[in-house]
């Protein structure tokens, strides 16, 4: 609620303990506007600015209120406890199909990449998020490879660069700058990529 809603203002001069909250009804999404437009007939509440049911699901805001937005929430700093509400909030979150393919397709200015990489700089994580991010990498971009030990003839196969990586303890570039040139990396392991 903003400060300049009529709720707002009311719950400011009269407190919290003058008033009530009650669920009026229990109904399923397809008939939720409906039965509002029901009740605000009936009640007719003093507090309600709207006299017609309805939400905004699926409302797209102009470019200028955009902005606006984006303008008051720039400097804005959570707490501590904020980011964990927000944080437990996302978790098991699987972003849906469009999403990803929304990201997929998304392409960085320099400076952006710049700036998401300088962000990163000396970030550290655990385990349990490294195996994440790499699961999810591979679902999405997995590149099949396979890596053969010169010096004991081993083999092996990766469903992704990022894997192989951490196999050998190195970054997804160096891997892949082995396999894209041919070279033996670290003179002993010979990568290729899958087809």
């Amino acid at each position: 609620m903003t400060k300049n809603m009529k709720i707002t203002k009311a719950l400011n001069k009269y407190g919290m303990s003058n008033f009530k909250l009650f669920i009026l009804e229990y109904t399923n999404a397809d008939n939720l506007i409906k039965r509002e437009q029901y009740w605000i007939d009936i009640l007719k509440p003093e507090y309600n600015t709207n006299t017609v049911a309805g939400n905004t699901k699926g409302y797209i805001h102009t470019l200028e209120t955009r902005l606006e937005i984006k303008e008051k929430a720039l400097g804005r700093k959570a707490t501590n406890e904020t980011k964990e509400k927000m944080r437990l909030s996302r978790l098991g979150y699987k972003p849906s199909p469009t999403v990803i393919e929304k990201l997929k397709a998304k392409i960085y200015t320099a400076e952006h990449r710049a700036n998401l990489s300088k962000a990163l700089i000396g970030r550290v994580f655990t385990e349990e998020q490294l195996k994440k991010h790499t699961l999810l990498w591979t679902k999405l971009n997995g590149i099949k490879i396979t890596i053969v030990d010169t010096h004991t003839k081993d083999i092996e196969n990766f469903d992704s660069i990022t894997l192989a990586a951490n196999k050998l303890k190195a970054t997804r570039s160096a891997i892949h700058s082995c396999m894209k040139k041919g070279t033996l990396f670290r003179k002993r392991y010979q990568i290729t990529r899958n087809s």
